[in-house]
């Protein structure tokens, strides 16, 4: 498991990201230069919930 990229924002004015807790290396890097662009994130990883694309 990747380590979170920084702790959740808790104040007002902050972006919601929600994602899959197997996806976690693939979307921290992400909110890792979002975060470092300044942008505030509140997030939470969903277990066990992803489904498959479209086929």
């Amino acid at each position: 498991m990747a380590d979170k990229p920084f702790p959740a924002y808790e104040g007002d004015g902050a972006f919601f990201v929600s994602y899959a807790h197997e996806d976690a290396a693939l979307v921290y890097p992400e909110m890792a230069w979002i975060g470092e662009a300044g942008f505030n994130l509140w997030y939470v990883a969903l277990y066990g919930l992803r489904r498959p694309g479209p086929q």
